[in-house]
C-alpha cells in the first residue's frame, strides 16, 4: 500500500501462498509482481520452483532460462536446468549448467554429481572420478556416489581391483539405506563375479609365469 509501484508485496506474498500449497495464488502474486517489474531474475526463478510443485517442469525449464538471462548469479537456477538436461540425456548442455552452478558453490553435491554423471558420458572418466572422490572426501557414507564410482571403475576403467574394493565397502555400509539403492543379491552377485573373473586372472598369470620359466 504504502509503494504501489514495487512488485516486492507480491513476491513476499507469493513465498506465503507456496508455503501454503496455495499455488494457483502463488502463480498470480507472480504475475502481478511481472507486470510491476520485468527485470528481477528472482521472480521468474521462483516462478519456476512454484511450476515444479505442480509437475509443469517444461514452464518451469523456460521460467528458470528467463533467470538466467536476467542474472546469470543464481546456482540453483543453474542446477534444476542442469538436472533437466540430464534427464534429457543432452549431456553437453547438463555439464553447461553444473558447470554455472559450481562457479559460485564449488562444493554443490548435486551439481558436483551431476557433473561427474556428465563427464563419463562426454569421454572424461579421470574427471568423474575426481569429482567423485570429493564428493566421497565430504561424506564416506555417500551410497549413491560410491556406487557409481564403483560402475565407472569396473566398466569404464576396466579396474577391476578397486572396483571390488568399492563394492564391499558399500556391502559393509548400512543395509537399510543400501537396499534404496541396490538389492543385496544383486551386490553379492556383482562382488562375486569381480572376485571370479579377478582369480581366474591370477591363476592365467601364475600358468603363464611357470610356462615360460619351463
Amino acid at each position: 500500500e504504502n509503494f504501489p509501484h514495487s512488485p516486492w508485496g507480491f513476491y513476499y506474498s507469493s513465498l506465503v501462498a507456496e508455503h501454503q500449497s496455495d499455488t494457483s495464488r502463488a502463480l498470480w502474486l507472480l504475475e502481478k509482481a511481472q507486470q510491476l517489474d520485468k527485470s528481477i531474475a528472482l521472480l521468474p526463478y521462483q516462478k519456476g520452483r512454484v511450476l515444479l510443485k505442480i509437475s509443469d517442469y517444461e514452464n518451469a525449464r523456460k521460467e528458470f532460462v528467463q533467470a538466467l538471462r536476467l542474472d546469470d548469479h543464481l546456482p540453483d537456477a543453474h542446477l534444476y536446468l542442469g538436472q533437466f538436461a540430464l534427464r534429457d540425456q543432452n549431456y553437453k548442455l547438463a555439464e553447461m549448467y553444473f558447470q554455472g552452478a559450481l562457479r559460485y558453490q564449488a562444493f554443490n553435491h548435486d551439481a558436483l554429481f551431476g557433473s561427474a554423471q556428465c563427464k563419463v558420458q562426454l569421454g572424461d572418466v579421470k574427471m568423474a572420478l575426481d569429482y567423485a572422490e570429493r564428493l566421497i572426501s565430504a561424506n564416506k557414507k555417500d551410497l549413491e556416489v560410491r556406487l557409481f564410482k564403483a560402475f565407472v571403475l569396473e566398466s569404464y576403467v576396466q579396474n577391476l581391483e578397486d572396483a571390488l574394493t568399492e563394492y564391499r565397502l558399500i556391502f559393509a555400509m548400512n543395509v537399510t539405506q543400501r537396499k534404496e539403492l541396490i538389492g543385496e543379491s544383486e551386490l553379492n552377485s556383482k562382488i562375486k563375479s569381480i572376485e571370479g573373473i579377478l582369480k581366474n586372472k591370477k591363476q592365467e598369470l601364475a600358468r603363464n609365469v611357470a610356462g615360460s620359466k619351463k
